[in-house]
């Protein structure tokens, strides 16, 4: 289904009833779909809603992105909170996700139930640890796309779509080849995404010195193998900074909780969006 919000059509799906949770997806360049089906049990409790930022996944693609700011996905947000008719709502960002999640948060605060940032970043200052982690972790391959290739503009979907192959493993604490396959098969990927987002707006991004004014009930989500945001550099930081939130830790995952401890991921957050 499709909504327009501020001169585009942006993609989404809901499920359930409920509370409504409306889960912001990472990359940029990536889409909704690493969330599902790993959090649709959650439609029996709650009213889950996924979508596709602007000019990412299934959501219309663009002729240009050099307009597009963080701001721009905040107000794509509030719109669409606006179409679908939610008044408050529990906020849910992984990994990019939580870094419009925050920039919301600060705007619309009035709006918001809980804001859950699920392995992400306050902000990115620790790019060598990626390039390093990568070369310990990974084989000879997958360290030279992530020195050579990962951090500079990848142009294409279909090359953003075969470095997306090479270095997923690199996400799980546990390498599944179901799992990894069932996450990735259906992504539909956006290299002018990627590139707006990697290459103009996170570099120099931090919120660090704003988190004291996000007042919101948050639920901060980090895990130990973590290699993309590395637990001591975001999660951990993120918790510090953040006057009124929880750390919830997940020992066996990777970037993906949801993924590979789903039952506790349903379970425990699951229980902390009841509360609201």
């Amino acid at each position: 289904m499709y909504a327009e919000v501020n001169g585009t059509k942006v993609y989404y799906s809901v499920i359930g009833s409920g509370t409504p949770v409306y889960m912001l997806h990472g990359g940029l360049g990536y889409d909704h779909t690493p969330f599902r089906p790993w959090l649709d049990p959650w439609a029996e409790k709650f009213k889950v809603v996924f979508y596709d930022h602007r000019g990412n996944g299934r959501s219309e693609r663009m002729s240009s992105m050099d307009d597009v700011t963080h701001d721009t996905f905040v107000e794509d947000l509030e719109a669409l909170r606006s179409f679908l008719g939610d008044d408050k709502f529990v906020l849910a960002g992984n990994s990019y996700g939580g870094v419009i999640g925050q920039e919301y948060a600060l705007k619309y605060p009035e709006r918001l139930l809980g804001l859950i940032l699920i392995t992400s970043l306050p902000v990115f200052d620790y790019g060598e640890l990626i390039v390093s982690g990568a070369e310990e972790r990974g084989t000879r391959e997958q360290a030279d796309v992530i020195k050579n290739e990962f951090p500079y503009p990848v142009k294409t979907d279909e090359n953003l779509a075969r470095i997306g192959k090479i270095i997923f493993s690199l996400y799980f604490h546990k390498y599944d080849e179901k799992k990894l396959t069932e996450m990735s098969e259906p992504m539909i990927y956006s290299a002018m995404a990627w590139d707006r987002g990697f290459q103009d707006l996170l570099p120099g991004w931090s919120v660090l010195d704003r988190l004291k004014d996000l007042k919101t009930e948050t639920l901060v989500i980090g895990a130990l193998d973590d290699w993309v945001t590395p637990f001591e550099q975001c999660a951990k930081r993120l918790y510090e900074n953040l006057p009124n939130s929880e750390l919830m830790v997940f020992e066996k995952s990777g970037h993906f909780p949801f993924i590979e401890e789903q039952t506790r991921f349903l379970e425990e957050v699951g229980d902390w969006i009841s509360k609201r």
